[in-house]
């Protein structure tokens, strides 16, 4: 008989995570999450999984029994958010991991991330910078806060904001040189603002974009980047004032066989929150 431990290995494996991510969800080890879809192999009427070096393909089979044990962990799930909302239960601790743009974890998330802490105690919030959350779709975060609307199937995509964002340089300095993303980030609008207000691709990539506002700070050129990150307090202007300002939209996602979980609930109406700032 398949023990319910082995399959909710499995129906995070199902989900598209790694077994690094899965390992970190459940709160135990790669081994152990390995071992556990080896032993569903071993309980099945047929072979549930096939392991290609370090990792595990699903057959179809593995596909529709992880289906089910998703489904299963939906309404378990669902179950247990009731109960924390009517105060009669209590979050158990999780760790979730969330990836988000670093500009928008330095001056957004950063002065309120301890409040958080104190307020949820349940929940260890695991924070990777990442631009433009291009890791939501290898399974390895669990939420990712993005610039662009993603387009994966099976998440769900919320608009929670917008930002401001343009080209950037020192107060009274008539740039010529200016900084843009890496090749990998060549479509936000910013960047086709660049081009559009410079005639030229950008002389310097960077793909952090508060590493772009020190390297303006240090060479005089300008460079891309979000209006709060460049406040005249701090002796910065726009290059080209309103036109080259645009707004964009800040999207949070997560998988949508997690719309009841309770953790990741609590961190999107955090994030909104935050946003809001």
């Amino acid at each position: 008989m398949m023990s319910w431990d082995d399959l909710r290995c499995l129906a995070c494996v199902g989900r598209g995570q790694t077994l690094t991510s899965a390992a970190r969800t459940l709160q135990t080890s790669i081994s152990t999450v390995s071992r556990r879809i080896e032993r569903l192999n071993n309980d099945s009427s047929e072979q549930i999984a096939i392991k290609n070096g370090n990792t595990w393909t699903l057959t179809n089979h593995g596909k529709q029994i992880a289906e089910a044990a998703i489904k299963f962990q939906e309404q378990l799930d669902k179950a247990e958010a009731d109960s924390i909302d009517k105060g009669k239960g209590k979050l158990k601790p999780r760790v979730i991991t969330l990836t988000a743009p670093d500009a928008l974890i330095s001056y957004y998330l950063t002065p309120v991330l301890t409040d958080f802490a104190s307020r949820e105690p349940s929940i260890e919030l695991n924070i990777i910078s990442n631009p433009f959350g291009k890791r939501l779709g290898d399974g390895s975060v669990d939420m990712a806060i993005l610039l662009e609307k993603p387009v994966i199937g099976r998440h769900i995509v919320k608009k929670i904001g917008t930002i401001r964002d343009g080209i950037f340089c020192k107060t009274g300095t008539m740039a010529t040189n200016w900084i843009g993303l890496d090749r990998s980030l060549d479509e936000p609008e910013m960047m086709h603002m660049g081009r559009r207000f410079f005639g030229k691709e950008p002389d310097l990539r960077i793909s952090n974009l508060s590493l772009i506002k020190k390297a303006v700070e240090a060479s005089g050129w300008a460079g891309v980047g979000m209006d709060v990150l460049y406040p005249k307090s701090e002796g910065f202007q726009s290059v080209g004032g309103e036109d080259t300002m645009s707004e964009t939209s800040v999207w949070l996602s997560y998988h949508e066989t997690r719309r009841f979980d309770k953790a990741l609930q609590i961190i999107r109406d955090f994030m909104i929150s935050a946003l809001k700032r």
